[in-house]
């Protein structure tokens, strides 16, 4: 059934408001890339961001109407992003050195590259099969030496440049579809379609976009990212580390110390009926401060908004339209030279 031009513009503002909650415009590429339910061509993107009447280009940047603003913020942030990533480093490139580390993916703001001064760095892991416990065991321990990790008190959270382990997933677990918590929650949609792989083994990545593919039925145009051969990690060199590692991961007795050691509310967490928390043998997810319906219900009621003033526009120009007819039916003839 082909599409109308309403739904290619309603597709346009859908996917431009939910970046713009983040303050982050959209290139040409992105926007079709992370087009929101609609299989639109890149051409037909390109027409229907320009002639859209609520969207602006700036800069090559496309945004929403009267926020020009955000293209200095994505530009101001993406050199904060770096700096991150460079300050990390050789942390990272330890992380690609363990030997159950199958790919390690870069999510939320830093990902995109849009993190702010004080965020910090969200990886998600995927490892080998029966050895999750193991693996963040052996990545946790000597970021938790080191100070790396985020450091929560009473009243404040210190993350600034923190490295947060909070995803770990095994093959058997790869499909996430299970883990919304709402629907559509394109908030967790995105964050999928965003992970960006710095260490990449076996294509396993890969493997996890395959295992994922219920994102396509709302990013239809949605492809594996592709990380340039400079972004990717070099393992450290660690043979005597390696060796050590393979040889301590006794995967029930780290299991065991690592739930002993949980805290509890993470663990209280773990057992209500939501996908907040989930800890078991293939997936390890922490992240306790769930703010995926919030930002749902923010998308939705934008969304609700723009129909409201679509169909104000269209009423307006229908009116107009009969009211421009009634004149000319009732308009004088003019004389025609003979």
């Amino acid at each position: 059934m082909p599409q109308t031009k309403t739904q290619l513009e309603e597709a346009l503002y859908a996917t431009l408001n939910y970046f713009d909650l983040s303050e982050y415009p959209l290139t040409l590429l992105e926007t079709h890339q992370w087009l929101w339910q609609n299989k639109a061509s890149i051409p037909e993107v390109f027409a229907g961001l320009e002639q859209h009447p609520e969207i602006e280009n700036t800069f090559g940047m496309y945004h929403l109407k009267g926020r020009s603003k955000i293209v200095h913020t994505r530009l101001r942030r993406h050199v904060i992003t770096e700096k991150k990533l460079r300050k990390r480093q050789r942390y990272l490139r330890f992380l690609a050195s363990l030997p159950y580390v199958e790919a390690i993916l870069i999510t939320n703001s830093v990902a995109i590259h849009n993190a702010h001064e004080d965020s910090d760095l969200d990886i998600a892991i995927l490892t080998s099969s029966g050895k999750l416990w193991s693996t963040r065991f052996f990545a946790t321990l000597p970021a938790k030496l080191l100070k790396l990790r985020p450091k929560i008190s009473q009243h404040h959270v210190e993350k600034k440049d923190k490295i947060c382990l909070c995803f770990y997933t095994t093959p058997e677990h790869f499909n996430l579809t299970n883990e919304r918590i709402t629907s559509p929650d394109i908030n967790f949609i995105y964050w999928v379609a965003t992970m960006l792989p710095i260490h990449n083994q076996n294509q396993q990545y890969e493997t996890f976009i395959d295992a994922n593919q219920w994102i396509t039925d709302y990013l239809p145009n949605f492809e594996p990212i592709i990380t340039v051969s400079s972004r990717l990690l070099k393992a450290l060199r660690l043979p005597f580390i390696h060796s050590l590692t393979k040889l301590l991961s006794h995967e029930p007795s780290l299991r065991k110390i690592q739930q002993w050691i949980l805290p509890g509310i993470l663990k209280k967490l773990a057992d209500a009926p939501d996908t907040r928390v989930v800890i078991n043998d293939t997936l390890i997810k922490l992240h306790a401060h769930d703010q995926r319906l919030a930002i749902q219900q923010i998308w939705q009621k934008k969304i609700e908004d723009y129909q409201k003033r679509t169909i104000m526009r269209q009423s307006g120009m229908q009116k107009y339209m009969r009211l421009w007819v009634t004149k000319s039916d009732h308009a004088p003839a003019k004389a025609h030279p003979v």
